[in-house]
């Protein structure tokens, strides 16, 4: 795939706008075990340039641990990219065929999710694991313009994570809520979610504090909260990481959710690629502990999970970094729309209700493709 083909752009999270990168000078692409070749390529350029960054890598790393980042030696900084000259001469008017969604398919229907689930409650009380996040992914045989379609993914919502990137296979629309890793000098922060709870019938103030009150939610946060300490304790310096907030509530289009802030101070010899590859996967999206849920969710779900639940994001050359955790996010093939949802499995989970909850993160992803179809 030429370089001149490749555009994309990614939040700055706390800078605020985008990083938009076009025809990068290269793409880096490799597995898990070939961490260090993103990080040569990194070292090869770090330490030059200002802060907000003005070039870096920009790319993707999977669930599975595949990672595709282009170098850019400069790149650009925008608020709306989607309203500009680079972004318009790619869009095109073509209108797509069929009018209206058709049936997704799935290899995780209703009864497969539920049976899951209780196949998890399994691991739980033989004592594997406290915690396991479960997904389940939907597709649909359509031929779309992704940027007409991310435009409709953004009247839905408009998260901090939101980002368009190009893949290996196609393109990724996220609208995110997730911080996963944010990198400012030496000091590093992540942000995960757990805890779900629709917008629908209470008023905002109630709704957030019946989240915020509900114990099921509280103990998936605590936990995942407790795994991401562990994670950034390998990378900081002693007595330095700390959880700056636990159980905040964060209102979306169609949902609430909640979230923690842990914080730490990276230790000297640690750059942002290394820091990167030793917190992956996250603990929100896996479980507790983490090695563990994720083996056991591998044994369960039907499919490797590809881009989803894993993240996108930049590391600058002045050694600043963010990166989104990918989820709410469609991904766009030749013919193909897909995207995925999951939900966190306790002892005390009710199976029927946690497919329900997948169903209420999908709402906002399903009423963009509809929205795109009806033109």
């Amino acid at each position: 795939m030429s370089t001149e083909s490749e555009y994309g752009f990614t939040p700055l999270w706390g800078w605020g706008g985008f990083l938009v990168g076009e025809a990068p000078d290269e793409i880096v692409r490799g597995h898990r075990e070939e961490w260090e070749r993103l990080r040569t390529a990194y070292l090869a350029h770090a330490g030059s340039g200002p802060s907000p960054p003005s070039g870096g890598l920009m790319g993707t790393v999977s669930f599975d641990g595949d990672f595709r980042f282009g170098i850019y030696r400069r790149w650009q900084k925008s608020h709306a990219p989607w309203l500009e000259e680079p972004w318009r001469r790619r869009r095109t008017n073509v209108h797509p065929l069929p009018r209206r969604l058709p049936p997704a398919s799935s290899r995780t229907g209703r009864k497969e999710f539920v049976a899951m689930v209780r196949e998890a409650q399994e691991y739980i009380r033989s004592g594997d694991i406290y915690l396991v996040n479960l997904a389940r992914r939907l597709r649909w045989k359509l031929s779309v313009d992704p940027f007409r379609l991310w435009e409709m993914l953004l009247a839905q919502d408009r998260p901090a994570g939101r980002g368009f990137l190009r893949t290996e296979s196609g393109w990724l629309l996220s609208a995110s809520p997730e911080l996963f890793l944010r990198i400012r000098g030496r000091r590093i922060e992540t942000r995960p979610i757990k805890g779900t709870l629709s917008r629908s019938g209470e008023s905002g103030a109630d709704s957030a504090l019946t989240l915020q009150r509900n114990p099921k939610e509280r103990a998936e946060l605590l936990m995942v909260t407790d795994v991401e300490r562990n994670d950034l304790g390998q990378i900081c310096r002693f007595a330095t990481v700390r959880v700056g907030r636990f159980a905040a509530a964060t209102r979306h289009a169609h949902l609430w959710h909640l979230h923690s802030s842990i914080e730490g101070v990276l230790r000297p010899e640690i750059d942002p690629v290394t820091a990167l590859f030793a917190c992956l996967p996250g603990g929100s999206i896996t479980g507790a502990p983490k090695r563990r849920a994720a083996e056991i969710l591998s044994l369960l779900e039907p499919e490797p999970r590809g881009l989803y639940t894993g993240v996108f994001g930049y590391i600058s050359f002045s050694g600043d970094a963010a990166f989104t955790m990918t989820i709410r996010s469609l991904e766009v093939a030749s013919e193909t729309v897909s995207l995925s949802v999951g939900s966190g499995i306790t002892i005390d989970s009710n199976a029927e209700a946690e497919y329900e909850e997948t169903c209420l993160k999908a709402k906002a992803l399903e009423k963009a493709l509809r929205a795109y179809l009806a033109g």
